[in-house]
């Protein structure tokens, strides 16, 4: 799998759940060949395409990205499904989390905080614990 886990410094960078005009609020599996994603990449910005298909770990859309756009998040509206590291190829954030899981150390235990959520008064966040 193509992913890497960046340990930042919790007194210094504060997480968001806006980049650009992509917001993430859930964590899901990539979805069904057809459905509209997009990705919020650092060259291109946010663009969007379909889903094609899904091999294990990976899966195929239309979403076009430019040099440096590796790694961004690719989402079906709020739901983050994974990250994009190639033009149409990505890798799915739960096989990314169980993998994570699995080898232990930095980013094992990854979820999604509910704060944000309407119930909640603070920003949505991420959290690694």
């Amino acid at each position: 799998m193509d992913y890497a886990v960046i340990v930042f410094d919790k007194n210094k960078v504060k997480p968001v759940a806006t980049i650009g005009a992509t917001t993430i609020t859930m964590i899901g599996a990539p979805p069904m060949p057809g459905t509209i994603l997009c990705k919020q990449g650092v060259t291109s910005g946010r663009t969007c395409g379909t889903m094609v298909s899904t091999s294990g770990p990976y899966f195929i859309t239309t979403v076009g990205v430019l040099r440096g756009d590796s790694g961004a998040p690719v989402v079906e509206g709020t739901t983050l499904i994974g990250n994009q590291w190639i033009t149409g190829g990505g890798t799915s954030i739960t096989a990314i989390i169980a993998d994570l899981g699995r080898i232990g150390g930095p980013g094992a235990g990854f979820h999604l905080t509910a704060w944000g959520l309407p119930e909640h008064p603070r920003p949505n966040s991420f959290s690694i614990q």
